[in-house]
């Protein structure tokens, strides 16, 4: 008699994050209605809400504030806002490949995917992206594993760039870059062994592309956060270095946190503000750690809001020109 089978890892997540849509597929057999989708968008954004709310009630009030910076990290966030949607299609163009699954569709997955990710754990971001995604024809597996990959590039192209600044201020400037370079090459043979896309040029070039999206968004943050931090402290050019290391700790811990307990939890807040009050006024880092999760939050929400309602629009324009003309 042979042994029983263990499950995987990997077939244990899988297992986790199609959770919610098994069980909501049990309660509609027929198929899960729309409606129910845009019930859980409404009350992640409710969360979302609540927590901005009450994150601008702890905003320090006797800070100065220069809004030309807060414009200037509005635009960065939009750039950032695109970089990781760019990200995603090429990642599809790895997983969904046969599919032809089209930027505009993957841009709506994205958007439609943001509302609900305000929910405790990452299981309802995925599983929203399998139900929109599903109704194309492209398999779960593929979906949550382009998740993964997904998150797997931004945590690694993070602690990459993180080791690689520790290694410039400890070393030398020269050791960050062999260093990087090697980081994310190994980055990227690890991906594309063991989540898919080992074979052929072509992918491991999408593999690529998607890389430079994702760890691009990591500098583009640290410019956000400087300019954050300009609106109320007169930080320099040269401080970079100092808010590129509180950022990419801020971000890690926030995306090791966001496994459990999603945008409910506050690490990337509670991080900036021990790390800036190392440096600044501590008011300065209270109010930048909470301005960083008005922008991350809003800007998200809001982003994501516009496009969906610009499909729509789109789709109406085109049935009224469709009707029109038969």
């Amino acid at each position: 008699m042979s042994p029983l089978s263990t499950p995987t890892v990997a077939e244990r997540v899988r297992s986790l994050l199609s959770l919610p849509r098994r069980q909501i597929r049990a309660l509609f057999p027929a198929g899960v209605p729309r409606w129910l989708w845009l019930v859980f968008k409404l009350l992640a954004v409710a969360l979302a809400a609540v927590g901005t709310y009450y994150a601008w009630r702890q905003f320090p009030r006797d800070v100065q504030i220069e809004p030309a910076f807060f414009a200037l990290a509005i635009g960065l966030y939009l750039v950032s806002f695109g970089m990781h949607m760019l990200g995603w299609h090429a990642l599809t163009r790895i997983f969904f490949g046969e599919n032809n699954i089209s930027l505009g569709a993957n841009i709506e997955a994205i958007a439609g995917s943001n509302l609900v990710k305000y929910l405790p754990t990452i299981v309802w971001y995925i599983a929203n992206r399998s139900h929109f995604y599903h109704a194309r024809g492209v398999a779960q597996k593929s979906v949550v594993i382009a998740s993964l990959s997904e998150l797997a590039l931004m945590v690694g192209s993070g602690a990459t760039l993180l080791l690689s600044l520790w290694a410039a201020r400890s070393l030398s400037p020269l050791a960050a870059i062999p260093l990087g370079l090697v980081g994310f090459a190994v980055l990227i043979w690890a991906l594309a062994r063991h989540a898919g896309g080992g074979q052929g040029n072509a992918r491991l070039w999408h593999w690529g592309v998607a890389l430079i999206w994702y760890s691009g968004s990591w500098p583009m943050g640290v410019v956000i956060m400087w300019s954050i931090m300009r609106a109320f402290v007169p930080v320099q050019f040269a401080d970079l270095l100092n808010i590129a290391d509180i950022w990419l700790l801020a971000g890690l811990a926030s995306y090791a946190v966001s496994l459990t307990l999603g945008a409910i939890g506050i690490a990337r807040e509670i991080t900036l503000t021990v790390l800036i009050a190392q440096h600044w006024p501590l008011a300065a880092g209270i109010a930048a750690a909470i301005m960083v999760k008005l922008i991350l939050t809003l800007g998200e929400i809001i982003c994501s809001l516009i496009v969906l309602g610009g499909f729509q629009v789109w789709r109406r324009l085109a049935a009224r020109s469709l009707g029109g003309a038969s």
